[in-house]
């Protein structure tokens, strides 16, 4: 049995265009199907998605199996394994016996937001080439959260769905368990995995040059790695990088005014992040600046209207989400919410319902589209519709997937999830230990005397400037 990146190894970095198929090669009828060229992208780089439902009284174990072993029934897509077809030349689905699950509590205890990013980061090491899915539940005893009690871990292979789809398996798992009686051997929704190629449209973003790989200095905050990429091949250092879990209570993070929740954090993060950039001296002093923000949006309700009608897309797992790229240009003088209304106005000017306004670029991958902007500070963000659990034991989410990074080129570019909900904000960040625990601490507090200074004053009087004076106070130097 191969782990998942040994079994790329033979496949050259840069994915090659894949192989001529028939007609019916890659269908929606074919469990044992070709994979396409990005599953094949997101394959070879290790990617992989876990979430967490956070429980608060005990589950029955049996019952909580039974409502595992229906879903995994309804899509036995995700007892697949994966194997490389010689005729061909190219990866191939292998359909398997459907996994069964007798749930039993996890040796593991999370008793830190330490453990909970851990516990993520380390969701790969459980997948290999036969099984590209798992389920486990764990103890929790975490002094922030004392009500959580459990937590029920699925771990997905990236290429076999989204984020946007787990929300959608743990939310049948919630009408399962509280349904009156459960199906043990249910009839399939769906024998393979979709993938949408939507994109969005770049005529909305501001005028820019195309990128003219100028010299950029990335600061720790977005992390200095080298073109050749001293990790390794094929992003496999990905697993030697931790997860940072940071939790706020509701009190503590602002809402900027006249626009949307996501974006008013986003404006936070970005003004964070280019103050610090500035503090860096990364961004000359009074220079112009160009950020992103990238914001995945659920397209379920677009592609039911557009290309993909014939498909039930409540129940259909696949690719349910589009990034959607957010630029924001100012300078040290510029405020919070000048940033957050520079995305706001963006996101309103995109066709959302026009299918015509979504274009492909590279299936689905935010990569190129960065690289042909000139930016100094840029954000990859999550929020994708979390907390449509329904009724049922799992109360929220809180979840990562490595496909935030799906370039070559090194990573320069902080990934952070963000998921909202009953118990408070959970933010899951990349922590590629450029900075130590006490520096990592101080940019926490930093975040959080920026989000209370907002509340204080309005988003109106906080600027840059005002962040890299927090920086240049706090920093140990």
């Amino acid at each position: 049995m191969f782990n998942v990146d040994q079994l790329f190894d033979h496949l050259p970095q840069d994915v090659p265009a894949p192989p001529p198929f028939t007609v019916g090669d890659i269908t929606l009828e074919n469990p044992g199907r070709f994979m396409t060229a990005h599953e094949v992208k997101q394959a070879s780089r290790n990617q992989t998605i876990c979430d967490l439902g956070l429980i608060e009284t005990e589950l029955d174990l049996e019952r909580a199996s039974n409502a595992i072993n229906h879903i995994m029934h309804l899509y036995p897509f995700l007892s697949y394994g994966v194997k490389f077809d010689q005729e061909k030349k190219w990866m191939r689905y292998v359909p398997q016996p459907v996994q069964t699950y007798n749930l039993r509590l996890d040796e593991q205890k999370l008793t830190s937001f330490e453990d909970i990013g851990n516990h993520i980061a380390c969701a790969s090491l459980v997948l290999n080439s036969q099984k590209l899915s798992h389920w486990s539940l764990h103890q929790v005893q975490i002094p922030q959260v004392p009500k959580v009690k459990l937590a029920l871990s699925i771990k997905i292979y990236h290429s076999l769905i989204d984020g946007a789809s787990v929300m959608t398996i743990l939310k049948k798992f919630n009408e399962l368990y509280s349904s009156a009686s459960i199906s043990s051997t249910p009839k399939p929704l769906q024998l393979t995995n979709y993938r949408s190629v939507m994109s969005c449209d770049p005529s909305c973003a501001p005028n820019n040059n195309p990128l003219s790989r100028r010299a950029m200095n990335f600061s720790k905050m977005t992390g200095q790695f080298k073109e050749e990429n001293q990790f390794g091949s094929k992003l496999k250092f990905l697993d030697q990088i931790g997860l940072n879990c940071n939790y706020y209570k509701e009190e503590d993070i602002c809402r900027v005014k006249g626009v949307q929740y996501s974006f008013s954090l986003y404006a936070v993060y970005i003004t964070q992040l280019v103050g610090y950039m500035f503090f860096n001296k990364d961004i000359k002093e009074n220079e112009e600046f160009t950020g992103m923000a990238v914001d995945l949006r659920r397209n379920v309700d677009f592609l039911k209207r557009g290309r993909y009608p014939e498909l039930d897309l409540d129940v259909i797992l696949g690719q349910a989400a589009a990034p959607i790229p957010l630029i924001a240009k100012a300078n040290s003088k510029t405020t919070t919410q000048e940033i957050a209304l520079q995305f706001q106005k963006q996101f309103e000017a995109y066709k959302l319902t026009d299918e015509a306004a979504f274009q492909q670029i590279a299936q689905n991958e935010i990569g190129p589209a960065v690289f042909k902007l000139n930016l100094d500070g840029s954000l990859l963000c999550s929020n994708v519709g979390k907390m449509d659990l329904g009724e049922g034991p799992l109360q929220q989410m809180i979840g990562f997937s490595s496909a935030y990074h799906v370039w070559d080129r090194p990573i320069c570019y902080p990934a952070n999830a963000f998921h909202r909900g009953q118990y408070g904000i959970f933010v899951l960040e990349w922590d590629f230990k450029l900075f130590d625990k006490e520096h990592q601490k101080i940019n926490n507090e930093i975040f959080l005397d920026i989000n209370k200074a907002i509340i204080q004053k309005g988003a109106e009087n906080v600027s840059i400037q005002d962040v890299i004076q927090l920086y240049e106070a706090k920093w140990l130097k």
